[in-house]
């Protein structure tokens, strides 16, 4: 779920990697099971035209504060892009029940009068024949594996400071969590024999 409900704030705002990240709370995990619940702070440095963005995950039914929405129903899954001027939300992975419904600036009596720009980036109508199609080398999918790597990472980033219970400064050029040596079995892990990749 993650992947899919980061990832209109990772591309809207260009975030790339994040370089620290730390667990604000969490429920009891095990080394088997993760918890049922947690929140983690991820930090994405400024980047050439961008400031450095502090985003807030939350995971499980940890659900973010309920002033954060003005009124609306909270949604059991979504995002909320917090700004300066108003806050974007986004019900489900991909925005909203229907057309109509796909995002939603808060507070609402805010932009009353907000007229939506046309759509300006293409629209992929079915996902498994732009998968297909990508595969016979037709055309490059809107989230190919170089895109959904680096969105994976970050998320990646965060769950190092929940199994590890530290908060982590990670360095992507080094794939390395600098602060953190216990970090590396779980980046870098030991395959039994046999299993080697």
């Amino acid at each position: 779920m993650g992947v899919h409900n980061l990832d209109t704030a990772f591309w809207a705002l260009e975030l790339g990697i994040p370089n620290h990240a730390k667990v604000i709370d969490a429920d009891q995990g095990t080394v088997d099971c993760p918890p049922l619940w947690s929140i983690i702070q991820m930090n994405y440095p400024a980047r050439v035209n961008r400031p450095a963005v502090k985003l807030t995950f939350y995971d499980g039914k940890k659900l973010p504060p309920a002033d954060l929405f003005y009124g609306e129903e909270i949604p059991s899954n979504g995002s909320l892009i917090i700004g300066s001027k108003g806050t974007l939300l986004t019900r489900t992975w991909h925005g909203g029940e229907n057309e109509d419904d796909m995002f939603l600036l808060l507070p609402e009596k805010t932009f009353i009068d907000y007229q939506t720009i046309s759509p300006s980036v293409p629209r992929v109508k079915d996902h498994h024949f732009e998968w297909i199609q990508a595969c016979k080398g037709l055309t490059k999918t809107e989230a190919n594996f170089d895109y959904a790597a680096t969105l994976t990472e970050g998320l990646l980033v965060g769950q190092l400071a929940l199994r590890t219970g530290k908060s982590i400064a990670w360095d992507p050029q080094r794939m390395k969590a600098i602060n953190c040596p216990e970090a590396e079995s779980l980046i870098k892990p030991r395959f039994r024999k046999g299993w080697e990749i």
